[in-house]
């Protein structure tokens, strides 16, 4: 067998994962290609329905992470702790440790199927499912039958090819790579669905820390419009343009409101929610969490400045502030390296 960053002892619970994910991937038949309704019964799925099964996902993730662990000195997956010789790829060190070789190596050792890593309710077109992974003798490895993980494997959503990973993850550096062990087990985030670009947190008008953000259109600032793709939504009318939470579905427009009227209205307060999972491996939707110049919501988390004083914690940000870089800090990386300097996060 090869080594792949996990033993014989955990084949079992390997499966386990695998076939929960697969499970999961499959509930009620729900859209495999992002945007693309798929129907069961010539019945699309309910608001409802994607959204639970959007949380499987990260439940799934988080848990395959937790397996890991147990059998990698409680560290999640670090592709720089087996890559020593560079027979994947030729990076040198912590540079390895990018989105997409991290959850590659997930995949390689069938930790979770390719259609986890992508949201049922994806808005952008350039972020699909993985079709021709490579789980045996990757053609891009530095050794193909030494390698550890697929390297074509690919997150950043913003190349030629496109990318295959829909959730943000907290960046393994500086003060946060201590929180990369399956041993904290508090309610610190760990995955979540990717944010939006946060050009910076300062004073808004109401002498409050506000959040100011880069771009309102972003996909990640749409995620949980109505209609949702693949969704019965699509097909009804008078679906208002955002719905309720994941346990509700949306609720209809105003009698004899135009739908194009709905439209521009909540484009004008449009705001980020989403799944959010925990170290603790609990997952809770946030509804409206981050709007443009608002009040930061700091979900009960908090960090120390230079000057000894706390600030609200915003989980897409990584506050210059804090010195030790212990922050709460979610994104998908394609550049990586010894310090938080050197990751690059991509948005959209």
């Amino acid at each position: 067998m090869k080594r792949r960053g996990c033993t014989r002892t955990d084949v079992v619970s390997t499966m386990v994962v695998f076939c929960c994910g697969l499970s999961a991937a499959a509930v009620a038949t729900l859209g495999g290609q992002p945007g693309k309704p798929s129907v069961k019964d010539g019945t699309p799925p309910s608001r409802t329905a994607l959204l639970a099964k959007d949380q499987q996902h990260l439940r799934g993730i988080g848990q395959a992470m937790v397996i890991w662990a147990q059998n990698n000195a409680e560290s999640f997956p670090l592709p720089s702790a087996f890559d020593i010789k560079n027979q994947t790829i030729t990076t040198p060190g912590r540079g390895k440790d990018t989105t997409s070789h991290i959850m590659s190596m997930l995949l390689f050792n069938g930790f979770v199927p390719p259609e986890m890593l992508v949201s049922p309710v994806e808005r952008n077109r350039r972020i699909k499912v993985e079709d021709k992974y490579a789980y045996t003798n990757p053609p891009k490895a530095v050794d193909p039958q030494l390698a550890l993980w697929d390297p074509a494997f690919s997150a950043d959503f913003t190349s030629s090819g496109g990318g295959s990973v829909s959730y943000a993850h907290l960046q393994p550096a500086g003060g946060r790579l201590a929180r990369w062990k399956s041993w904290d087990i508090g309610p610190a985030p760990l995955l979540a669905n990717r944010g939006p670009e946060i050009a910076e947190i300062k004073p808004n008008d109401n002498g409050e820390f506000g959040t100011y953000l880069r771009n309102l259109d972003a996909h990640s600032m749409r995620l949980w419009e109505s209609p949702l793709p693949g969704s019965d939504e699509e097909v009804d009318g008078k679906v208002a343009f955002r719905g309720g939470d994941a346990g509700t579905d949306s609720d209809p427009t105003e009698e004899g409101e135009p739908a194009d009227t709905a439209l521009k209205d909540a484009s004008a307060a449009r705001a980020w929610s989403g799944h959010i999972l925990a170290m603790d491996m609990s997952a809770r939707f946030h509804k409206d969490l981050i709007r443009h110049s608002a009040r930061v919501n700091p979900l009960d988390r908090r960090y120390e400045t230079r000057e000894h004083s706390t600030r609200p914690d915003s989980i897409f940000f990584d506050e210059p502030e804090d010195p030790r870089s212990v922050n709460d800090y979610l994104g998908i990386f394609t550049h990586a390296g010894e310090s938080p300097k050197d990751y690059r996060a991509i948005w959209d």
